[in-house]
């Protein structure tokens, strides 16, 4: 066999390797917990960033852009909690969405519960 020979049947030989290597690899049970807690959390933020302004602009007639502080226990719920600023109509508005429930399950506009399933 010359060197030319040689060298692409080593080329071929490493390809096949590594392509049954990448074929019979799995994940991990710990991996796939892993990319499912957080496709959840993904998922629970995104509701949270769509539900939450629009039940507070229902109720207080103002829009809210940015939230000053998160609470979350990554895999359940998630609170959010915003500011009014000048010309809003509220102070405080806190809204705790919940995975279990696909919904908000509370809403305090100034600490009264405006929602509370």
């Amino acid at each position: 066999m010359s060197k030319t020979q040689q060298l692409m049947a080593a080329l071929a030989a490493a390809m096949l390797v590594g392509f049954l290597l990448v074929g019979t690899s799995e994940k991990t049970e710990e991996e796939k917990a892993n990319e499912a807690m957080v496709s959840g959390y993904a998922q629970m933020s995104r509701m949270t960033t769509m539900k939450c302004p629009k039940a507070i602009k229902k109720h207080t007639g103002s829009q809210v852009y940015t939230e000053e502080s998160t609470d979350t226990d990554k895999v359940s719920y998630i609170t959010r909690t915003w500011k009014g600023g000048k010309g809003d109509n509220f102070k405080i508005a806190k809204c705790t969405f919940t995975l279990a429930t696909g919904g908000i399950t509370e809403l305090d506009i100034d600490g009264k519960k405006v929602i509370s399933k």
